[in-house]
């Protein structure tokens, strides 16, 4: 026990995350249509968001069982106003109670990345009691998360199986690939082991998306 305490130690690391976000909204009518007020709603928000990893000395420099850790910080901020709009279209019409169109436009500014897009569009459509149909659109995207921006970048490495290992013994479309590309006949894969770096990426982007939808409901 005494050379155990001697040769091992109690790792200690400060983890600190930090977020502010900020909305504000207003609403109002903005004219009298003759299905109804349409409505608008100005929006702003502010978000801030920061963390640390604060490893002990041991292993900041890799001297820990558990490897190399060094220490990292970052944070960003985002900026983002946004229009809602609410139009009433049909009102106690024929096969429409109630026909309305919802319009969302977000605009965004990252200190990541930059500026971005969002909207929406959803139309509600009411024929009567017992059905109803929704139909929608948007554009939407999903930021960088505060790991994937700056989590320390750590030497390891990975598994990786090369398919044309012994490809003289597969058929198909494999075979024939690597036959192409000069992959000699008898090739072996010595070591399923490649080194590799895992970490951050200050450069990635967002992901964009687009969807549509369209459904019903008929409750009898």
């Amino acid at each position: 026990d005494l050379m155990a305490n001697y040769v091992t130690y109690t790792a200690q690391t400060y983890l600190e995350t930090n977020q502010r976000d900020y909305t504000a909204n207003i609403s109002t009518p903005l004219v009298q249509l003759p299905a109804g007020p349409l409505q608008a709603t100005l929006g702003y928000e502010y978000l801030n968001e920061s963390g640390l990893d604060q490893p002990d000395a041991l292993a900041a420099v890799g001297e820990s069982s558990a490897g190399a850790n060094p220490p990292i910080s970052g944070g960003y901020h985002a900026n983002a106003s946004a229009l809602l709009l609410n139009v009433p279209l049909l009102k106690d019409a024929p096969f429409a109670q109630m026909l309305s169109l919802d319009a969302d436009m977000r605009h965004s500014n990252y200190s990541s990345f930059g500026s971005i897009n969002s909207n929406l569009a959803a139309l509600h459509w009411i024929i009567n009691d017992q059905v109803k149909v929704r139909a929608s659109w948007s554009q939407d995207f999903s930021a960088p998360s505060m790991a994937e921006l700056f989590t320390a970048s750590v030497a390891g490495s990975a598994s990786v199986a090369d398919p044309c290992s012994g490809y003289q013994n597969q058929n198909g479309t494999v075979a024939a690939n690597c036959a192409a590309a000069g992959v000699p006949l008898a090739y072996t894969q010595v070591n399923g082991n490649v080194p590799s770096t895992a970490g951050r990426n200050p450069e990635l982007q967002p992901e964009t998306s687009k969807s549509r939808t369209l459904g019903t409901t008929f409750s009898p």
